[in-house]
């Protein structure tokens, strides 16, 4: 593909993603009071510590509590006892796949809503990207995907919605240039702050955040 028809498909993209968000901005406003009276509490694996995702997730400004997840008893046990508690809970995470399907399905068990599942593998060059909304997270998808083009990485996004069946679908060549850094930060703050999409806040663009560039992780956005 030539770089004109390049940039010319990757405006189209914009473009139509600017449309989706003007068009789902009042449900979405409408949405996400729920999670803004929640204690903030986020569950990433030791390896991600210190990723972007963690520092997209402070700057939303709100206090948080942070535990390290894994697939032992302690975390089991630790998780469980935050669940049971009477405290309204705001979940998110970036782990891997076996944490996260403990992680879900405790959650579940509990009776907590799940609000966003996306599903992240990351290669040399290209990151493949499915995600489940519902309302209230509609905003982080459109976030994400305008993140990725930004980026420049080649990436494929998929979504499913709970009201939109065909959702949004998107590929994109990229320039063969590592971007994890900067989307894994706007997906925290996102995921963090759903609303935040409309005022579009300037993260920077370079830290010093340790975040891995292969792998395949699971990101997820739970109330109790």
């Amino acid at each position: 593909m030539n770089e004109k028809r390049r940039m010319l498909l990757k405006g189209m993209a914009l473009g139509g993603f600017a449309g989706v968000g003007a068009g789902i901005s009042q449900t979405v406003m409408a949405a996400t009071g729920s999670a803004s009276d929640r204690q903030l509490f986020v569950l990433v694996n030791e390896a991600l510590s210190s990723s972007a995702f963690i520092d997209g997730v402070a700057a939303s400004g709100k206090s948080l509590k942070t535990l390290v997840a894994d697939t032992g008893m302690a975390f089991v046990n630790a998780f469980n006892k935050h669940l049971s508690s009477q405290k309204k809970l705001h979940i998110l995470g970036l782990t891997d796949d076996a944490s996260a399907v403990i992680i879900l399905d405790l959650a579940r068990s509990a009776g907590a809503s799940v609000k966003w599942i996306g599903h992240h593998t990351l290669e040399t060059h290209q990151s493949i990207h499915g995600v489940s909304s519902v309302d209230s997270t509609r905003s982080c998808t459109v976030q994400l995907a305008k993140n990725l083009q930004q980026c420049g990485q080649a990436f494929m996004l998929n979504e499913t919605h709970r009201h939109v069946p065909s959702g949004i679908s998107l590929q994109m060549p990229g320039n063969r240039q590592a971007g994890t850094h900067q989307w894994m930060a706007e997906l925290g703050y996102s995921l963090a702050v759903p609303n935040g999409f409309f005022s579009e806040p300037a993260l920077p663009l370079k830290n010093n955040s340790v975040s891995p560039d292969s792998g395949h992780f699971v990101s997820f956005s739970i109330e109790t």
